[in-house]
C-alpha cells in the first residue's frame, strides 16, 4: 500500500509496519490491569450514520448503498489478563488462538462492500465471544462452593470450551472471505492436514477436498470468490467433524465415570453389609473360620490393586496426551473397581467349590485368589481400552506429534506447494 487514503475517502489506513500517523491510535486506557487500545484500520462507517440493516434494505430496493466498512475496532491483549491461580488448559489455547485471529483480522484490507463489512463484524463478534468464554464469566461473582459446582458442571458438559471453540471456528471460516490471496494460500497445507485428521478415511468428501486444495495451491492460480466459498465449506466440515469427535470423547469419558461410580457404590454396599453381618463375611471365607469385620474390605482393596496394574499397560495405546479428557484416569478408576468386583466374585466361586480346578483356601490363599481374579478384569476392560483409543484418535490434533496425518488408501498425497521453485 502506497500510503494512507485521503480524509475524503475515510480515515487513514495504516501500513503493515504500524499506524500511518498518531491519530490512527485514538485511545489507550488502563482498566483493572487489562489494557485496551482502539485503532482505526482504514475503514469508515457511512457518513449519514446508516446502519448495516438499513444499507441492506437499500440494496434490496435497488438504491446504491453508501460505501460500508467496519467501524473502529477495540483489541484486548490477552497477555494482560489478570492471572488466576488455577486455570484450565483450554483457556490458554482459546486466548492464544483468539490473539492470532485478531492479528489476521487487523491485517485484512476490505474493499468497502456490504459483504466485507458484515464479515468483519462476524469475525469481531466471534473473537469477543471466544474471549468471553475463556474468562469463565459463570465463575465470577459467586461463592466458592457454588463456583466449584459450576466448574464441575462445565467440565462434565464441556459447555464453556465448546462455545469458545465454535466461536473461534466461525471466525476462522469467515476470515477466508476477506483475507488476502497470499494468506489464504498459505493455509492450504494446514487445511489438508485438518481434513485427513478430522474426516474418516471412508468419507466421500475426503478425496475431493484434497483435490480441490491441490488445485488451488497451483502457483499463479488466482483465488476467486467461488474458491473462497469452497475453502470455507471445507474448513467448516473439518471443524464440525473435529467438534463432534471431541464431544464423543467427552461423552465416552462421562459414561465410563458413571459406570465406575455405580460399580463403586455396589462394592461399598457389599463392604458395609459384610462389616455388620458375619454371615455375609462367611460367604467369602473358608468353612469354620471367623474373619474380622474388615475382611471383605481388605479383599476388595487387594483385588483393586491387581486391577490397577492393568491400567499401566493401557497407556501404551495412547498416541497423544494433549486432548485425552482424563480418559486415562477414568480408565484406571474403572479398572480398579472392576478388579475389586472380579476378585471378590472369584473368591466367592472358589470358596463355594464352583471352580473345580481350585480348592477352597484359607488365610493368605484367599488373597492370592483375589489377586488372580482381580487382574483378570483385563478380559472385560480391554474392549473399553480399544474404544477409548479409537475415540481419542478421532479427537486428535493434527499438530500433535503422535497424530499421523496420512491420505486415505488409494489416494495420492496432494502437492500443496504454492510457490514456484
Amino acid at each position: 500500500m502506497s500510503g494512507p487514503s485521503s480524509h475524503a475517502d475515510g480515515p487513514s489506513i495504516p501500513d503493515e509496519s504500524g499506524p500511518a500517523n498518531p491519530s490512527d491510535v485514538e485511545l489507550i486506557v488502563e482498566v483493572d490491569t487489562v489494557r485496551y487500545f482502539e485503532t482505526t484500520i482504514g475503514m469508515q462507517t457511512p457518513a449519514n450514520g446508516e446502519t448495516t440493516s438499513e444499507l441492506a434494505s437499500k440494496v434490496d430496493d435497488g438504491t446504491p448503498p453508501t460505501r460500508v466498512v467496519p467501524p473502529t475496532r477495540v483489541v484486548k491483549l490477552s497477555g494482560d489478563v489478570p492471572h488466576k491461580r488455577v486455570e484450565a488448559a483450554w483457556v490458554g489455547f482459546v486466548r492464544s488462538t483468539a490473539d492470532r485471529l485478531e492479528g489476521e483480522l487487523l491485517r485484512c484490507r476490505c474493499d468497502g462492500t456490504l459483504g466485507c463489512a458484515a464479515d468483519y463484524e462476524i469475525v469481531d463478534a466471534a473473537i469477543k465471544q471466544a474471549r468471553s468464554q475463556a474468562d469463565r464469566p459463570a465463575l465470577t461473582g459467586v461463592r466458592r462452593l457454588r463456583r466449584k459446582w459450576r466448574r464441575m458442571a462445565s467440565w462434565w458438559t464441556g459447555s464453556d470450551v465448546d462455545q469458545a471453540w465454535e466461536a473461534l471456528h466461525t471466525a476462522g471460516q469467515t476470515l477466508l472471505e476477506i483475507e488476502s490471496e497470499t494468506v489464504v494460500k498459505s493455509q492450504l497445507g494446514d487445511m489438508a492436514a485438518a481434513v485427513v485428521t478430522a474426516l474418516n478415511a471412508k468419507d466421500l468428501r475426503l478425496k475431493d477436498y484434497l483435490k480441490t486444495l491441490q488445485a488451488l495451491a497451483t502457483p499463479g492460480r488466482a483465488i476467486t470468490p467461488a474458491d473462497r466459498a469452497q475453502l470455507r465449506s471445507i474448513r467448516q466440515a473439518s471443524d464440525a467433524a473435529s467438534d463432534a469427535a471431541h464431544g464423543d470423547a467427552r461423552a465416552y469419558r462421562n459414561t465410563l465415570m458413571s459406570v465406575g461410580a455405580l460399580l463403586a457404590a455396589v462394592l461399598s454396599v457389599v463392604a458395609v453389609l459384610a462389616w455388620g453381618d458375619a454371615g455375609v463375611r462367611s460367604v467369602f471365607a473358608a468353612a469354620h473360620t471367623n474373619p474380622g469385620r474388615w475382611y471383605v474390605v481388605e479383599l476388595e482393596i487387594v483385588a483393586s490393586l491387581a486391577g490397577l496394574t492393568g491400567a499401566v499397560f493401557s497407556l501404551r495405546n495412547y498416541s497423544g496426551f494433549q486432548f485425552t479428557y482424563g480418559l486415562a484416569t477414568v480408565q484406571a478408576f474403572l479398572k480398579g473397581g472392576t478388579g475389586a468386583a472380579t476378585g471378590l466374585f472369584g473368591v466367592l466361586l472358589v470358596q463355594a467349590g464352583l471352580v473345580t480346578s481350585l480348592k477352597p483356601q484359607t488365610g493368605g490363599g484367599v488373597f492370592a485368589i483375589a489377586v488372580i481374579f482381580g487382574y483378570a478384569q483385563y478380559l472385560f476392560t480391554r474392549l473399553v481400552d480399544k474404544q477409548a483409543t479409537d475415540v481419542l484418535s478421532s479427537a486428535g490434533s493434527r499438530n500433535d506429534p503422535g497424530t499421523k496425518t496420512e491420505v486415505p488408501a488409494g489416494a495420492d498425497p496432494p502437492n500443496l506447494l504454492t510457490t514456484e521453485l
